[in-house]
């Protein structure tokens, strides 16, 4: 497996401009202020200011990233944002793993059992499982189907 990171493109940037907001109050707005060449060369500077529009605001999203083009994902992704992804795994049966600090976990880890339908998200703060409540309730009613998994 290869695996490449590029950080920062190697593209040349330069000072276009700057959102600020102000507030004063309860009230609060933003306006963009254009950055113009500072005097004999020397460091810009920002120009008057002029009202956000929707258009400039659909810009500056495409220009975060925020963009996803369109594509076909697999039947079980449920939700793709640029800030999240869920998907859903159904019932089936998989190798656990246990740590071995205890006798019963060295006992059960490599082996085969059922496992749940459960809901799985990423987002940019938080990565974790969601585990299926419909699956959860079957086990409670077939413990024998369940046998080793347990709710808390």
């Amino acid at each position: 497996m290869n695996v490449n990171v590029s950080i920062g493109g190697g593209q040349k940037m330069a000072l276009t401009g700057a959102v600020l907001v102000y507030r004063g109050g309860i009230d609060v707005f933003a306006v963009w202020h254009s950055a113009k060449p500072g005097p004999e060369g020397g460091a810009p500077y920002l120009g008057e200011a002029e009202s956000l529009t929707t258009e400039f605001l659909r810009t500056l999203a495409a220009g975060l990233g925020t963009y996803i083009p369109p594509e076909i994902l697999p039947a079980n992704v449920l939700v793709r944002t640029s800030e999240l992804l869920v998907w859903w795994t159904p019932a089936q049966y998989r190798t656990l793993f246990f740590g071995e600090q205890s006798e019963a976990g060295k006992d059960l880890s490599g082996k085969r059992y059922p496992v749940p339908p459960g809901v799985q998200g990423v987002g940019r703060k938080s990565m974790g499982p969601r585990p299926g409540e419909e699956r959860a309730a079957e086990c409670d009613r077939e413990a024998e189907d369940c046998s080793v998994l347990e709710r808390k």
